[in-house]
């Protein structure tokens, strides 16, 4: 019943067919292949309380500390901590529609080739190389969101507008939504 709930939000997000079958294989994949690098990010944007955090709960239960949760802070500081032993970066709340440093600096964690070493500099700490194996979760809730240039469009991020879809509350009820909270934070 709750993986029916859970897919039912997912294609509420998902506009098109083609839409859901790319997300979830996109969360497919990574967890099947952690050791394999994906280039290209996906970008759910949409109105808040859609669902958006909600459709990626399974991948963050499933792989744990691997799943990093990233806010637009982290990702615009001169720290990358939150890089460290992770498969999944998770960027909330992305919101930099005119800043082109920010989308190159997101633009080379997605489409770096998983055999590139990075020099990671946590806060307070040494230097750290270590592998560019991440898949790239980006969530908002603004139409423009970041930076991409109108000449040569980004191919590195497989967009999923949801604008105009009701809040998940309203739809389904505070109940279920508890429930299936619940069953997604036991299983």
């Amino acid at each position: 019943e709750f993986l029916k709930l859970w897919q039912f939000i997912v294609r509420r997000i998902c506009s098109t067919e083609q839409e859901f079958k790319v997300f979830l294989e996109f969360l497919a994949f990574t967890i099947q292949h952690p050791e394999i690098k994906i280039n290209w990010g996906v970008l759910l944007a949409g109105d808040p309380r859609t669902g958006k955090d909600t459709a990626l709960k399974p991948i963050a239960r499933y792989l744990g500390s691997l799943y990093g949760a990233v806010s637009n802070d982290d990702a615009s500081g001169q720290f990358d901590d939150y890089k460290l032993k992770k498969k999944v970066l998770a960027f909330s709340e992305i919101h930099q529609p005119n800043d082109v440093k920010f989308a190159n600096k997101l633009k080379t964690t997605i489409a770096s080739e998983a055999t590139t070493a990075e020099l990671l500099n946590p806060k307070g700490g040494l230097k750290i190389l270590q592998e560019n194996r991440y898949s790239v979760i980006g969530m908002t809730n603004h139409k423009n969101a970041i930076f991409i240039d109108k000449k040569r469009p980004d191919d590195r991020w497989f967009v999923i507008p949801s604008f105009g879809v009701s809040q998940l509350a309203n739809e389904i009820g505070k109940e279920k939504i508890t429930d299936l909270y619940k069953w997604l934070n036991d299983t």
